[in-house]
């Protein structure tokens, strides 16, 4: 009997060991996670990412706290990848651990909340982004102060999303309270200052208040013009939304230069991101359209398009966008040639860029 005993628990010791182990190895690929992904080796953090969470799903109780870390570690990186099906896969199996808690962190049931409102704006559904965005606004102001980041930046997301449900006022007013706190908790050059000073001019052109627009643009156009990065690849996204913002302030002249400069500082910059040089080359002939300057107009979306047809197959709606606005071109030159001597052309099918987002300035036409 006692042999017996003495049996279980060796047994009972070495399953403990290889427990400690797994675990061991499970905050090991976790920590190289992190490091991996502070590089931008995005894919090798997300193996590790995805190792870590499966020996932990595997040994430990489902409210246990290193669960929740490699689920939001594994859910912001695929937000970083742009992965956001799988993102609201991780961040869906958080919220749920969370609300099942019985005396769950209340800031921690607001982030929740509040990542599955982002990710669900990342995907289009603005009006279960709108409701998720929401409570975690009321929780984070159950749980933090007013002046709050992680508030400021809901507010900013919930006015993303208002935007795209057509809800202008509402949208403005949420962007006006996360641009306030931002101003207060931000150092003066940071991106996002930036950027909602962006967005909030565009509203305004919507809302068809041109002078508070003007306003807002050349605030961001001030802000970027005075803190130009060193960095290579930052130096080129700061040429592109100063051109971006005198484009909006109906200075194309101006516009065209920061966009060539934006595009120089690409092709030094090693390795040459494609997607960023194709954006530039569109940037510069919607301009070139802008001044009609047709002929240049052409020869940027060429260069565009055959990036396009170097990555993507010919039928790709990315493809096709490009080959459309060499298409247009071509119309727009054959009647030029029929008119030269009559009324100048009026340019439709143009419209001004969409909102942008917190994380990144981009654009579109």
């Amino acid at each position: 009997m006692q042999k017996v005993k003495r049996k279980r628990r060796e047994v009972v010791i070495r399953e403990y060991a290889l427990l400690s182990d797994r675990l061991k190895l499970a905050y090991e690929y976790n920590t190289l996670g992190v490091a991996e992904r502070n590089l931008g080796n995005y894919m090798i953090a997300k193996q590790f990412f995805a190792d870590s969470l499966a020996i932990r799903l595997k040994s430990l109780p489902s409210d246990h706290r290193d669960l929740k870390i490699s689920l939001n570690n594994l859910g912001n990186l695929e937000m970083d990848t742009k992965d956001f099906l799988e993102a609201k896969k991780h961040f869906g199996m958080f919220h749920d651990m969370i609300l099942k808690e019985t005396n769950a962190d209340l800031e921690e049931v607001a982030q929740s909340y509040d990542q599955l409102g982002l990710v669900e704006r990342k995907l289009g559904n603005y009006i279960s982004a709108k409701m998720y965005l929401t409570q975690a606004i009321k929780l984070y102001k159950l749980s933090e102060p007013s002046d709050n980041l992680a508030l400021a930046y809901s507010l900013n997301d919930l006015g993303l999303a208002e935007t795209k449900l057509g809800k202008n006022i509402e949208a403005k007013l949420n962007l006006m309270k996360a641009y306030k706190v931002f101003k207060q908790a931000l150092p003066s050059d940071h991106r996002e200052l930036k950027t909602t000073l962006i967005n909030l001019g565009i509203l305004e052109l919507k809302l068809g208040n041109n002078l508070e627009a003007k306003k807002d643009f050349w605030l961001a156009y001030e802000s970027i013009s005075e803190s130009l990065p060193s960095d290579l690849i930052d130096m080129a996204h700061s040429y592109d939304e100063l051109g971006t913002l005198q484009r909006y302030l109906g200075n194309y002249v101006e516009s065209r230069i920061y966009f060539t400069k934006a595009l120089t500082v690409y092709q030094k910059a090693l390795p040459l991101d494609q997607r960023n040089l194709k954006k530039c080359h569109n940037n510069l002939g919607q301009i070139e359209i802008l001044l009609k300057n047709y002929d240049d107009a052409k020869k940027h979306f060429m260069v565009a398009y055959q990036i396009s047809l170097k990555s993507l197959s010919s039928n790709h709606t990315d493809g096709l966008q490009s080959y459309n606005r060499v298409a247009l071109v071509e119309k727009l030159l054959a009647e030029e040639a029929k008119s030269r001597r009559s009324k100048p052309l009026k340019i439709k099918g143009y419209s001004l860029p969409s909102i942008h987002e917190h994380s990144q300035l981009r654009i579109s036409c």
